[in-house]
Parts: structure tokens; sequence; C-alpha cells
């Protein structure tokens, strides 16, 4: 298992997909946030709870889990590319079985699906935390708490992730 997992390591390391994807990692992270929480909550038709509640970095941070469709769509995009482009036939050959492939993929997916996470919490944290010093307002919830929706915001993008590879594994079209 260990050399089908190195193949699949140096297949996604050899595309340009992480790159691309961590670029929107830190864009899907740090644009939302940084929008909400400099414009304001407060200011929202109707007001929602400003920065310095609870309620408010929970609701900002929670604008994240809107854009989490994106590593769903790279993991599913990136299965179906290998059998648009045939590339995955050459996997096959070399590896018959094709339930050792697909859990190489989901392993080495899930960690990229991680990193996309940990990528994607820390641009989040990154735009709370300027938005707040800039508009002087303190973070209505510990540092602590704030830490732990950024970890299930990290392992969530992770499980889409993977949830995108299986169904690009069933799908096989992109379309």
């Amino acid at each position: 298992m260990i050399p089908v997992l190195r193949g699949e390591s140096s297949r996604l390391l050899g595309t340009r997909l992480p790159m691309i994807a961590i670029i929107a990692a830190a864009l899907c992270g740090f644009v939302p946030v940084a929008l909400l929480a400099l414009v304001g909550p407060g200011n929202a038709d109707p007001p929602m709870p400003d920065l310095d509640t609870a309620g408010g970095v929970t609701n900002t941070l929670g604008l994240v889990g809107v854009l989490l469709f994106v590593p769903a769509l790279i993991g599913t995009i990136a299965i179906t590319g290998e059998y648009r482009h045939r590339t995955i036939g050459t996997t096959f050959l070399a590896v018959p079985r094709r339930g050792r492939v697909l859990a190489a993929k989901l392993v080495c997916y899930s960690v990229f699906g991680l990193v996309y996470g940990v990528v994607t919490s820390a641009a989040a944290a990154v735009a709370l935390a300027g938005a707040a010093a800039v508009r002087g307002l303190p973070l209505g919830l510990s540092f602590a708490v704030i830490c732990t929706l950024l970890a299930r915001i990290a392992v969530t993008a992770m499980l889409y992730l993977v949830i995108g590879v299986a169904v690009g594994a069933l799908a096989r079209n992109q379309l």
C-alpha cells in the first residue's frame, strides 16, 4: 500500500491543482470574513450582532462554511479529470486492484483537504482579528473557542474534499 500512496501523492503534487487550491483556500477564508467584519455585521439589513458578541463572531466565521463546496468541487474535478484525460489507466495497470487505488486517493486527498482547511481557517482568523483591530472592537469569544470553531472548519473542509473525491470516482464524468 505504501508504493500506491507514494504514487498518488506524487501524482497530486505533480500538478498545478495544489497551488491553485491553496490560493482558493486563502481567498475563501479571507475575503468573505474580512468584508463582513470590516463593513460590520450591525450594518446589514436586518442587523446582525457585531463582533463584540459571541453571535457576531460565530456568524462571521460561519460565512466560511458557505464556501465549503469549493473543496468538494476540487475533489470531484481532480478524479474526473483523471478519467477524462485517461491518465488513470496507467495507475490501474500498475495497481490492478481498484479498491487500493481508491483508498490511496482518499488518504492523499484527505491530507490535502486538511491542509486546505487549515489554510482557510488561518486566513479567516487573520481576517477576523485584523478587522476587529481596525474597528477597535474586542472579539466576543475567547481565543480557545475561536480556535475550536476554526478547527471544525478545517476538518469539515477535509470531509468535503473526501466526499468530492468519492463522488468523482463514482461519476467519472465532469459534466
